[in-house]
């Protein structure tokens, strides 16, 4: 038969259990304390040391977000443009119906009769003009004009009604690889 003996006594000197009862504390003192920053600062991850794969994370969820918040600002940009587009489209309508509806009150008769007529309808004309001009010359927030395409001029018409911008109309990228145009250019609307 075999015998079992007794395994012998584990010795811990009180130098070596000290060391180990330091350690631990140590090493609990630093988990409260990045515990104790968590709480504070109300984040998981607070230097790349923490976790690494959630700080490399992290940083292309904060590139992706500072992009699409982009992309929201452009698209805003773009509203912007096109109503203030709309709105001076409207006007210039309404300009061209006080012209219509000026020009179809006047008989063939009364031009006839003693021509009286002629310069009154042609001032009314000629300030018409002059104010779809100004329209034409509408400029948004930076002093852009919006029909003035994307050239640097301030104003898209002269006071001739001789197109003064140049390009193409303005766009805004409002998606990966999505770009609309916010605009038109002058000719496209007014004609050259």
């Amino acid at each position: 038969m075999t015998s079992i003996t007794p395994a012998s006594p584990i010795i811990v000197s009180p130098s070596t259990s000290a060391q180990t009862m330091i350690q631990g504390l140590t090493t609990d003192q630093n988990n409260l304390a990045n515990l104790e920053e968590e709480v504070s600062t109300g984040f998981a991850i607070n230097t790349p040391s923490d976790n690494p794969e959630g700080a490399a994370n992290l940083l292309q969820l904060n590139a992706s977000l500072t992009r699409y918040t982009q992309y929201q600002n452009n698209a805003a940009d773009g509203q912007g443009w096109l109503q203030s587009g709309n709105n001076t489209l409207n006007s210039v309508l309404s300009v061209l119906h006080q012209v219509q509806s000026v020009v179809e009150s006047v008989s063939g008769q009364q031009l006839a009769g003693n021509g009286n007529e002629l310069p009154s309808l042609a001032a009314q004309v000629t300030s018409a003009l002059s104010e779809i001009t100004n329209l034409a010359n509408t400029t948004y927030e930076n002093g852009q004009p919006i029909f003035g395409g994307t050239g640097s001029a301030t104003q898209a018409y002269d006071p001739s009604g001789n197109y003064l911008g140049a390009g193409s109309a303005p766009t805004r990228t409002v998606a990966p690889g999505t770009q609309i145009a916010v605009s038109l250019t002058g000719p496209q609307v007014f004609g050259t």
